[in-house]
């Protein structure tokens, strides 16, 4: 399912993942629970890897098995495109995909997630990456420390009412 590239959303999640059914899924239950995530998908990593060039991502989300490069390899690249990108990654291998790949390069992963997913995992991922988002534009908009003094599930909670309850978040 590709959506259209917004280039003034509140937040902005990419999903790459070679499964379409697991794609659309994750497609069509985020911007239902965060109306203000846009999102967009891309069917492989060399397709999400130029996506991300025509509309540089919030958030990420990747598998971490796929065709070309995984989800955790690929996030190499990422810096290059936006160095401030969240990147949630699915694994369905608890223990070897995660300890070989997670030093690739000194990429930094804001989550990892097992299969199968459990959609409040996922929210929890993604409210918690929405939070980061919204305190480093606060920070860069010289407003830094509005949330510092909240734990991170704080954070998340409050980034989410905020995308939720405010018109959609848009700016």
């Amino acid at each position: 399912m590709e959506l259209a590239c917004n280039h003034t959303p509140a937040i902005s999640l990419l999903i790459i993942g070679d499964d379409d059914i697991s794609r659309g899924i994750l497609a069509a239950i985020i911007p239902k629970k965060f109306p203000c995530v846009v999102v967009n998908s891309a069917a492989n990593s060399e397709a999400g890897l130029n996506l991300m060039g025509a509309c540089p991502p919030d958030i990420v989300i990747t598998d971490i098995t796929m065709p070309w490069a995984g989800g955790v390899r690929m996030a190499d690249q990422i810096p290059s495109v936006k160095p401030a990108t969240k990147h949630i990654v699915i694994t369905a291998d608890t223990e070897r995909s995660v300890s070989e790949d997670s030093g690739v390069s000194g990429v930094t992963i804001s989550h990892y997630l097992f299969k199968p997913v459990r959609y409040q995992d996922l929210f929890a991922a993604v409210g918690q990456c929405i939070a980061r988002v919204t305190e480093e534009r606060l920070d860069a908009a010289g407003m830094s420390g509005v949330l510092a003094d909240e734990h991170v599930e704080d954070k998340a909670e409050q980034a989410e009412q905020q995308c939720c309850h405010e018109g959609g978040g848009k700016a």
